[in-house]
């Protein structure tokens, strides 16, 4: 990755900041000082009027800029992935890192929250569970403005498996891997759909009578997963973000704990789905209703709350990352629809009509996009070949992408897609193509279709995948 240096700032902008009266050393920087103060607090920049200045104001400096001096940190285009070095934080089609990076990240992290396109290129420091903080703030600008040291390679993306199984196969399943366009088969004894943990070690399939918990961590292509326990817990539904929990339905909402398997809370007239990306929150539908749920762990007998959507049923609801959204796929008589529900406003926001409907939704783990399916069934009919979006920022459909002219005959007109998931990292969606037999990627940096596998006439469903990178 480029750093055109004579572009990063001007000497003289940098100096007259300087005469600024700004913080003596590094006593504002806290708790940032005792962590990095071998890259910055004994390091100090000379300028060429003999001025001294500790290198960690250099941090001071560039939230001056941002705020005070309209240096530009906004977004150049859409969405990247890192590639090569990091640090092109605003997605510079040049693929330069200049002082924009840096004001872009520090205007996402400390100042406005304002999207940042290419986080997946701002872990400077390498952090190996990916978190973004103030030290990857001041290591940029350590190489940028201090030790033009070589910014750090990217590092390797991680293949995050998404699993299926084949409902005409009994105990077959499949693991596709998006990043290869892979496929692996394995075996569990049984049927049903797998849930998998947030770290994607294990599995939870359920049956009739019990769930069976089974070892993913050393897949290997046809073989017959070990079961590690089997609990009589109903139909596990969802795994907790932090691991701790798992939603079931045992004739109701069951919540079970994962570290011995015991249910800590049982609510007959509730279903639950999904939990908040915090896994503090269980969200739902009521049993046979109208209604969605939003349920507070902390506090489940005191924090329900219960909307009710009628005349429309609640097929499925995820909500946003913070909570503000809830994204729906309803039905009501004569057709079915995709909403999205605003808590404050209580308010239906933006909605779509989807015919025949029977579809699934999914949304990207920074919540920029939520995708959406419309495949029908076979009792009335196929639905359309397109994988629905809507953008969040904008509250608008945009257009959908299309399965069209990407399959041999007889599939030419294209597939209705059924059900959806997102990899961790955001740059994957996972598809099954509904009642055809396909597997389908799109890359979510160019929102194309980049590969697909014929299954050869295995019927596949329950889509999975891991929840945390």
């Amino acid at each position: 990755m480029k750093i055109p240096l004579d572009r990063l700032l001007s000497r003289k902008l940098i100096i007259s900041v300087i005469n600024w009266e700004a913080p003596r050393g590094c006593e504002s920087m806290g708790k940032a000082r005792a962590e990095f103060s071998s890259i910055f607090c004994e390091k100090r920049v000379v300028t060429d009027r003999g001025r001294v200045c500790p290198a960690g104001l250099c941090l001071a400096l560039v939230v001056v800029l941002v705020r005070c001096l309209g240096i530009p940190g906004s977004a150049l285009a859409a969405d990247c992935f890192c590639a090569g070095k990091v640090g092109n934080i605003n997605c510079d089609s040049l693929d330069e890192v200049t002082i924009g990076d840096v004001t872009l990240l520090i205007d996402h992290l400390f100042i406005s929250g304002v999207d940042a396109p290419g986080l997946d290129e701002a872990n400077i420091d390498g952090d190996s569970a990916g978190v973004i903080d103030l030290a990857d703030v001041m290591l940029l600008i350590d190489i940028l403005f201090i030790t033009h040291a070589e910014l750090p390679d990217c590092p390797e993306p991680k293949d995050y498996a998404v699993y299926f199984w084949d409902k005409s196969n009994e105990g077959l399943y499949f693991a596709y891997h998006p990043s290869t366009n892979g496929l692996d088969s394995f075996f569990i004894p049984g049927r049903g759909r797998m849930i998998v943990s947030a770290d994607g070690k294990l599995g939870y399939r359920s049956t009739n009578q019990y769930v069976r918990v089974v070892s993913l961590d050393s897949l290997q292509d046809g073989d017959t997963v070990p079961v590690i326990a089997n609990l009589s817990s109903g139909t596990v539904q969802a795994a907790s973000p932090d691991g701790n929990f798992l939603i079931a339905y045992n004739g109701g909402l069951s919540i079970l704990r994962t570290s011995d398997y015991a249910e800590i809370l049982h609510d007959s007239t509730l279903s639950g789905q999904i939990f908040s990306v915090d896994s503090r929150r269980v969200y739902g539908r009521t049993v046979g209703t109208y209604h969605a749920f939003r349920l507070d762990l902390a506090d489940p007998l005191n924090s329900v709350m219960v909307k009710d959507f009628a005349p429309y049923l609640v097929y499925q609801i995820v909500p946003s990352p913070d909570g503000s959204k809830w994204y729906l796929y309803q039905a009501t008589y004569g057709h079915q629809r995709f909403a999205v529900y605003d808590v404050a406003a209580d308010s239906i926001i933006f909605s779509e009509i989807l015919w025949p409907g029977s579809g699934d939704l999914a949304i990207t783990p920074d919540g920029k996009y939520v995708f959406y399916t419309n495949p029908g069934d076979m009792i009335w009919g196929a639905g359309d070949p397109y994988v629905h979006r809507y953008n969040a920022s904008t509250n608008e459909a945009e257009s959908p992408v299309s399965t069209v002219g990407l399959f041999d005959p007889p599939y030419e007109w294209g597939i209705p897609i059924g059900q959806v998931a997102v990899t961790p990292d955001g740059h994957w969606l996972a598809a099954n193509g509904g009642d055809y037999p396909f597997i389908i990627r799109i890359d979510l940096a160019t929102h194309n279709l980049t590969g697909h596998r014929k299954m050869n006439g295995n019927w596949i469903e329950g889509i999975s995948c891991q929840l945390v990178r």
